[in-house]
């Protein structure tokens, strides 16, 4: 479990949108680990776009 003061927002976010278009599968870790530590529930099958958009 990620403790909710190791994340930090904005890393996550520039990395996210950073690799979105280059690194799908970092882009998707990165957003269900954000949403994991905000405790946000996600679709095991979600695909990219909402997960990133879930996370922004």
């Amino acid at each position: 479990m990620f403790s909710r003061s190791a994340v930090h927002p904005g890393d996550h976010l520039r990395r996210l949108a950073d690799s979105v278009d280059t690194d799908p599968r970092l882009a998707v870790s990165t957003a269900k680990c954000m949403l994991t530590a905000r405790r946000q529930s996600y679709a095991s099958g979600a695909k990219v776009p909402a997960l990133v958009d879930a996370a922004q």
